[in-house]
């Protein structure tokens, strides 16, 4: 049950990337399509035993739960809260199965984020031992407010595909009585395993500058081996020594999961570099991504945006000094990495053009500025005003403001 506690500080900004305003619905469960396109594929082509895939999914939803099954859920995850906190409890008492997989309800909530935009999941569960689940103590959607979390992390993509997961959690959500009305991608780390490269390369092109890339971060470091790293949030990249990582952690069932799902075979390959992209809310969004259906539809472009605009190796030195980075010709081993990736994302052209801008929550906006108020109010001596002393207080305060001045300097 320990596992998802190791993951809350990872998790909490992530939760709020999602917390906007509800615009253009991206259904969780629609007919048809589906609610994701196409597979990903751990299995290499033919021609490469080099394998892209997603290691990491985190996905907002707006749920509307059953008005009949809310209240049976909510205590059901309240009493196996309890029981879970209690320790060495039975397995009967902390959850429940489903579909032959057990429900592992953790002993305590979740508060995420930071001053008024925190928000408390009351529940936290884990399902299969691998779908990570946060829930609010809210039976229906709320317009800038998702009400149920998901992460899928590394372990689980690279043993199973991060649509067949996504898709699991978005059945489980509809047998535990819930609708969903839309989802939000929060974060996407999409990599390519590259089992026989040496990490060589891609280092001389950090060492030797050789490299042109939108951010203005980047560092080398060795904790388990040798990264060189690009970028900080909403974007960062990674391209770095897998092998020796995982060797070093010792997982004996990642290491198992990564010589056959990754590397293509029972033996450990004699080198082995990964390249990994971590996208957040942000530079999703600004990329013309909501939901999970607008990355798998962008993917391609996505992947190809990354890896000749956002950040590219080259095989000569770069010219900076006289902004002629575009003569620099590309690190062929990088323009075979970019091309795989691209070919993974089913080789699409779906533009990348920014999401429309957030329209404002007016009314939250009204209450903070009660808030403030009484916050005020309470610093010169003034509590518990009644909703009249409260208005005459604000006014009288905000007409010292406008006849000072003071709002036209801001």
């Amino acid at each position: 049950m320990s596992s998802t506690r190791k993951h809350e500080d990872a998790n909490e900004k992530d939760v709020h990337e999602a917390a906007e305003p509800l615009q253009s619905p991206c259904l969780g469960g629609a007919s048809g399509r589906g609610p994701v396109g196409g597979d990903l594929s751990n299995t290499p082509p033919p021609s490469s035993n080099w394998v892209a895939a997603e290691d990491w999914f985190e996905v907002s939803f707006y749920v509307d739960w059953d008005a009949a099954k809310w209240p049976e859920l909510s205590k059901r995850l309240d009493d196996c809260k309890h029981y879970a906190g209690i320790g060495d409890a039975p397995e009967e008492l902390t959850g429940w199965y489903v579909d032959s997989r057990h429900i592992d309800v953790e002993p305590t909530g979740s508060k995420s984020g930071k001053g008024r935009k925190a928000v408390y999941c009351k529940w936290m569960f884990t399902f299969g031992e691998v779908l990570r689940f946060r829930i609010l103590d809210r039976a229906k959607t709320h317009n800038t407010m998702p009400n149920v979390y998901l992460t899928i992390d590394g372990q689980a993509c690279t043993f199973d595909h991060a649509t067949n997961w996504y898709r699991q959690a978005v059945e489980l959500i509809q047998a535990l009585g819930g609708t969903i009305v839309a989802n939000k991608l929060s974060r996407v780390d999409i990599c390519l395993d590259m089992p026989g490269v040496p990490l060589d390369a891609f280092e001389e092109c950090f060492d030797e500058k050789r490299y042109i890339c939108r951010a203005n971060a980047k560092s080398k470091y060795e904790s388990g081996g040798i990264s060189v790293c690009f970028g900080e949030s909403p974007i960062k990249a990674r391209i770095y020594d897998k092998l020796r990582e995982v060797k070093k952690k010792a997982d004996p069932l990642k290491m198992l999961a990564m010589r056959i799902y990754r590397w293509g075979g029972y033996d450990f390959p004699d080198e082995a570099t990964r390249v990994e992209f971590q996208i957040r809310r942000e530079g999703l969004k600004s990329r013309g991504v909501d939901c999970v259906q607008d990355y798998l539809d962008r993917r391609s472009s996505l992947a190809r945006y990354l890896t000749t605009q956002w950040l590219r190796l080259t095989l000569d030195h770069v010219d900076n000094k006289n902004k002629n980075q575009s003569k620099a010709r590309t690190l062929p081993l990088w323009q075979e990495a970019s091309d795989k990736l691209v070919s993974w994302g089913d080789d699409t052209t779906a533009p990348l053009d920014p999401l429309p801008k957030s329209l404002v929550d007016v009314d939250q906006l009204l209450k903070q500025v009660l808030g403030v108020s009484r916050s005020a109010a309470k610093f010169q001596g003034m509590e518990n005003l009644t909703d009249a002393e409260l208005l005459t207080y604000i006014d009288t305060q905000l007409r010292k403001l406008l006849r000072s001045g003071a709002s036209k300097k801001r």
